[in-house]
């Protein structure tokens, strides 16, 4: 199994066709300049959901992808507001733009223009929080209006294909450096690698379009996995299946030899092509002498019975026997009551006694 190795992700823009929403950060009206020249200013870090990325700052995982492929990353929200994500923001540098290196002991007096006012919070989606800016060339900027940020940090990515279509889903945060300064924020997508590409900017519609029918095809393939297990269980083996005919041969058997006992009055019964079912309606109807058609099963079966225990005295080998006699024997013999008629008779019987 293929070890996840962290990829550093910036969150600058470089994959085209990205859609901008309300993530982008004016903020002059919440500027505080204090008397020191610092400024203080509400700050979005980062958010949850999908971005876009480019298949070449995605890392090993993905370097069998061209390297321009996009490649859409999920980021969860237990990952992005986890205790320990929310905690490596702690006070993290802020940087103009994203630096080729780290910011560290050794260069932050360099690199560093100002920093993340304690820890972020969560916001609905996004991570956010304040920033205090000590450099006044980052003051300045920000003025101007490049006041877009981007979140270099560290996260392991889960490679995820579904229907040829190659995905990914950030498992975990591993390491928060620097929040940068940038022309255009990526409020879609976090960028991995600083490549410094333009963008083009395309209109919403065509955004919740593509979501729609990704969103419908997730549905679809949901939909005939579940079928597909569905599918997988009902299927029984090969000796689940032996046995299943066994005992259908043998209800089937054993109904028969019922048949066979109630005598002549029920040998026209064919049970070819006929269900169980079908067969105790017809000595139903025979043993009652009506229509039983319209009649539940179970009133059937109760009938049935009935026959059933009104020819108990009956053997099987004395039902064979009598099945076996030619019609001449058949007519020298005393014709023998029926059934129905011996179980009249008991019954008026039993009313007189």
């Amino acid at each position: 199994m293929q070890k996840l190795v962290p990829v550093r992700l910036c969150d600058e823009e470089s994959v085209d066709s990205i859609v901008m929403f309300a993530d982008r950060q004016t903020i002059a009206s919440a500027r505080v300049l204090r008397d020191s020249g610092e400024m203080i200013a509400p700050v979005t870090i980062a958010r949850t959901g999908d971005m876009l990325y480019k298949a070449k700052e995605l890392g090993a995982q993905f370097a069998d992808l061209p390297p321009d492929q996009v490649v859409r990353v999920s980021t969860p929200p237990e990952v992005l507001f986890d205790e320990a994500t929310i905690e490596m923001c702690r006070s993290m540098a802020v940087t103009i733009g994203h630096p080729k290196e780290d910011v560290s002991l050794s260069n932050n007096k360099e690199l560093q223009k100002g920093f993340l006012e304690g820890i972020p919070l969560a916001d609905g989606s996004h991570l956010s929080g304040y920033i205090v800016l000590n450099d006044q060339t980052a003051i300045n900027l920000v003025d101007s209006g490049v006041d877009q940020t981007s979140w270099g940090h560290d996260a392991v990515l889960k490679r995820v294909e579904t229907n040829g279509v190659v995905s990914a889903v950030k498992t975990k945060i591993t390491s928060v450096n620097h929040l940068a300064i940038v022309q255009r924020g990526r409020a879609q997508t976090t960028r991995i690698g600083d490549s410094g590409e333009e963008i083009s900017i395309v209109d919403q519609k065509l955004y919740d379009t593509l979501e729609a029918e990704k969103d419908a095809l997730l549905v679809k393939v949901e939909t005939l996995e579940t079928k597909l297990a569905d599918a997988v269980a009902s299927k029984l083996s090969d000796e689940a299946v032996n046995a299943e005919i066994e005992l259908r041969v043998k209800a089937r058997t054993e109904l028969l030899i019922d048949v066979a006992k109630l005598g002549d009055e029920y040998s026209a019964i064919d049970g070819v092509g006929k269900s169980e079912s079908e067969i105790r309606r017809e000595v139903a109807g025979i043993f009652t002498g009506k229509d039983v058609s319209g009649k539940s099963d179970e009133y059937v079966q109760a009938l049935f019975d009935s026959a059933m225990e009104s020819a108990g005295e009956v053997t099987l080998s004395d039902a064979l026997s009598a099945s076996m006699l030619s019609d001449s024997d058949r007519a020298a013999q005393p014709k023998k009551p029926s059934v129905a008629e011996e179980a009249k008779a008991r019954r008026a019987q039993r009313y007189k006694d």
